[in-house]
C-alpha cells in the first residue's frame, strides 16, 4: 500500500509534539553559523557525526562562509593536505 504525503497540518503537528518532546534539541555537529551547519549535515549524510567534525574543522577555518568555501572548491583541500575521509569527496564538493 503507497503511504501518502502529510498535508501542512500533519506536518505542524509533528513539529508541535517534537517541540513538546525536546523543546531544545542539540546536534553533535559542531559549526559556528547557519551556512557551516547546512554543510555539516550535507557532509553528515556521508559518515558519522565524528568524523565530519574531524574534516569540517579544518574546512570551516579555511573557508568559515559560502562566498569562501566557493572561492576554494574545487581545488580544496590542497592535496598534500587532505582533510580525513568523508564520503565521497568530490560528490559532497560539488552538493556544497
Amino acid at each position: 500500500m503507497a503511504r501518502r504525503l502529510l498535508d501542512k497540518d500533519e506536518i505542524a503537528e509533528v513539529f508541535r509534539r517534537l517541540r513538546e518532546l525536546d523543546p531544545h534539541p542539540r546536534t553533535e555537529l559542531l559549526f559556528g553559523s547557519p551556512f557551516q551547519l547546512l554543510i555539516a549535515v550535507i557532509l553528515s549524510a556521508q559518515s558519522t557525526d565524528i568524523g565530519v567534525n574531524r574534516a569540517t574543522r579544518r574546512l570551516f577555518t579555511d573557508a568559515p562562509t559560502a562566498a569562501a568555501m566557493r572561492d576554494s572548491l574545487p581545488s580544496y583541500p590542497p592535496a598534500a593536505e587532505a582533510p580525513p575521509r568523508v564520503g565521497p569527496w568530490p560528490t559532497c564538493s560539488s552538493a556544497m
